[in-house]
């Protein structure tokens, strides 16, 4: 206290009287003083005594004295408070129990302004409650206080909901932990208490994640530094869960650590598009290396089977040799078989639009499948309605026996049950994040009762040659097919699945407009056979020249082979009209089957043109399509399908030459 200022006691002790120091105290904590009787009303014939006149419930409201009377205080309460008041005055009014409510009062201002209510029973000597005497203060400015307080926690609740965070506090002095209401929904636990032991914490942590966790809770009590970490967390229905910490230590007055402050994060999306990107990528890098192998493999393949089938037809129909000469054909149509399901999964392989309803496809490749199915495997379907999808048919049954196989080896010897269910895809929330939300689809459900799968297993279950199966078992082939089919008709596929309970795998399809009518059988192909026009085959493979060039010799036709671009368009230069047909490989060193087709067509422009290729891009289909080269021909199917099309283009010749001759 400076020299001069007066002294708090010294003005305390001025106040004489003990009336007068009550009312200073009043006046310090209340607007309002107020006396009613025992009915809660104004009395008539008091008014209040001059000392407490601006402490009145007429001066803070502005009504006058006269208008209180009776129960015309009520008149300044708020009307949606005056069943508060009512109920309180029923509460004490017999027992006599002290008054203690809040409610709102209009101020002389015009403002609404929220008081506390508290008084006391005034009784006579006999005991009994003659009235009521209290006083109201106003709370206004803590009420909104409270409000804004309460407005912050619920944005901040709702940002932390909207970013799927949780804020949490680390207590190291005891070693108990508190997270926030939002802590709970994050982690999937249902009514928990806020407050935690860490050891109980860390038994909702993935057992395969929990020693990363602790070596982080080390770290950070051997440093005073926060360590971050990622883990998976195991949700009541049994779905994983990425979660990231980060913290912050705070240390007391003397720099020991006390506390760590910090926030879980939901990460599972981002873990999850990091997976599909790091799957992507691998697809990719699968899918170039089998692009740049395709051409060369397809090319042995060919010299394989072709000269193979050359031989079988020399051969006399009870030669010792043919057993052996057609199981290598055999092994060469499953190697070529082998390519395209690499190029398939890869997205290498052109796809034609198409329309197939899915319940005759579905049904077809369990008629295929009802064979290699065990009497303890119960299957089950169920469609909904009349559904048809822009997949192929061939690969939608390709894509069923895969994943039913897949189910019936999961089984095993065990009784179990396999569910596959059709219907229309209406909740564009439920869809996988790489779909749009536009889109429409047929959702293809099998589900089966299994040894189910855990998450690493899970991770990798679309990778190529990835297999559980024991060797010489399965290729790890089946799956990668599966998702490849998928993704290259634009839909998605998903799996859930744990150990010891089954696994679902759940796909969408895009949905077509209108169901496929019924395949009409395809004409029977008449065998290829040439009346000697002249080709000029150009590919850098001399065995593929050499194979091509007796196979079609023997069809009837006269060939000329060239291994080089450069070679070969200089030979078609000074003899243009010397040939009829050129069939030209697309991967050449030097010079590609495009570049070269447009170079003949400038020195002769009505020169027809055949593409082959050991691997067929939808850009390479499209390319040849607005050259008018018309479909190129996949290797190593060029034995027969070749000859079809140069039948073809010679017959369409011969007719356009005997209508020019008649003209």
């Amino acid at each position: 206290m400076q020299p001069g200022e007066p002294d708090i006691k010294a003005v305390w002790a001025a106040i004489a009287d003990r009336e007068a120091r009550l009312l200073t105290l009043v006046r310090a904590s209340a607007q309002i003083v107020w006396v009613t009787d025992k009915q809660g009303h104004v009395l008539s014939d008091v008014d209040p005594p001059p000392e407490i006149a601006d402490l009145t419930w007429s001066t803070f409201t502005g009504l006058s004295q006269e208008n209180l009377r009776g129960s015309g205080w009520a008149a300044a309460v708020h009307p949606d408070d005056l069943q508060t008041i009512a109920t309180t005055a029923v509460q004490v009014r017999d027992s006599g129990a002290p008054i203690d409510c809040e409610f709102r009062i209009r101020h002389k201002s015009g403002e609404w302004r929220w008081v506390i209510c508290r008084g006391v029973a005034v009784r006579a000597d006999s005991g009994e409650i003659v009235g009521w005497v209290g006083s109201c203060t106003d709370i206004s400015a803590a009420r909104k206080t409270e409000a804004a307080y309460r407005e912050a926690q619920q944005r901040l609740l709702a940002a932390l909901d909207a970013g799927e965070m949780s804020t949490w506090i680390w207590n190291l002095a005891d070693n108990t932990f508190w997270w926030d209401d939002a802590g709970p929904k994050l982690w999937g636990v249902v009514e928990e208490p806020t407050n935690h032991d860490i050891g109980s914490l860390m038994s909702l942590i993935h057992a395969e994640d929990l020693d990363a966790v602790m070596q982080a809770q080390k770290a950070t009590l051997a440093t005073g530094v926060a360590h971050s970490v990622e883990f998976r967390t195991v949700r009541p229905d049994g779905k994983l869960q990425w979660l990231q910490t980060r913290g912050r230590v705070e240390k007391d007055a003397s720099g020991v650590a006390a506390q760590v402050i910090g926030a879980f994060i939901d990460v599972t999306k981002i873990k999850t598009a990091e997976e599909s990107l790091r799957q992507a990528q691998k697809m990719e890098a699968l899918g170039t290396l089998a692009g740049g192998i395709a051409h060369d493999f397809n090319n042995l393949l060919l010299a394989i089977s072709g000269n193979t089938q050359l031989v079988l037809d020399d051969l006399d129909a009870k030669h010792p040799s043919r057993r052996s000469l057609e199981e290598i054909g055999k092994a060469a149509a499953r190697a070529g078989d082998l390519v395209r399901r690499i190029l398939t999964f890869s997205a290498r392989q052109p796809s034609s639009p198409a329309v197939t309803p899915l319940r005759p496809a579905v049904e077809e490749a369990l008629t295929l499948l009802r064979s290699s199915v065990p009497q303890n495997i119960r299957i089950g379907t169920r469609f909904d309605g009349v559904i048809a999808c822009t997949l192929g048919h061939v690969e939608l049954e390709q894509v069923i026996v895969n994943l039913v196989n897949n189910a019936i080896q999961a089984i095993g010897d065990r009784p179990g049950s396999i569910d596959i269910e059709v219907a229309v895809e209406h909740d564009a929330a439920a869809r996988p994040a790489n779909l749009p939300q536009s889109g429409r689809y047929a959702r293809l459900t099998i589900r089966d009762s299994g040894s189910g799968m855990d998450a690493a297993t899970r991770a990798r279950v679309f990778e190529p040659f990835f297999t559980t199966k024991p060797s010489g078992k399965g290729t790890g082939l089946g799956l990668a097919v599966v998702h490849g089919i998928v993704q290259g008709c634009g839909g998605a596929i998903t799996v859930e699945s744990h150990p010891g309970r089954g696994s679902t795998f759940k796909l969408w399809l895009p949905l077509a407009a209108t169901p496929a009518a019924a395949s009409q059988p395809a004409a029977t192909q008449r065998s290829a056979a040439g009346r000697g026009e002249r080709i000029l085959y150009v590919d850098d493979d001399e065995a593929v020249n050499f194979l091509i060039q007796r196979l079609l010799g023997k069809s009837g036709y006269l060939v000329t082979c060239c291994e080089d671009p450069h070679d070969a368009l200089r030979l078609f230069a000074g003899r243009a009209n010397d040939f009829d047909v050129v069939v030209t490989d697309l991967s050449m060193p030097g010079m590609n089957g495009f570049d070269l087709a447009e170079k003949l067509r400038l020195i002769r422009s009505d020169i027809q043109i055949v593409m082959t290729s050991g691997y067929v891009r939808d850009d390479d289909q499209a390319c040849a399509s607005r050259l008018g080269l018309g479909r190129i021909i996949l290797k190593p199917n060029t034995v027969d399908e070749l000859g079809r099309e140069l039948d073809a283009r010679c017959a369409q010749l011969r007719s356009n030459r005997m209508l020019k001759a008649s003209g």
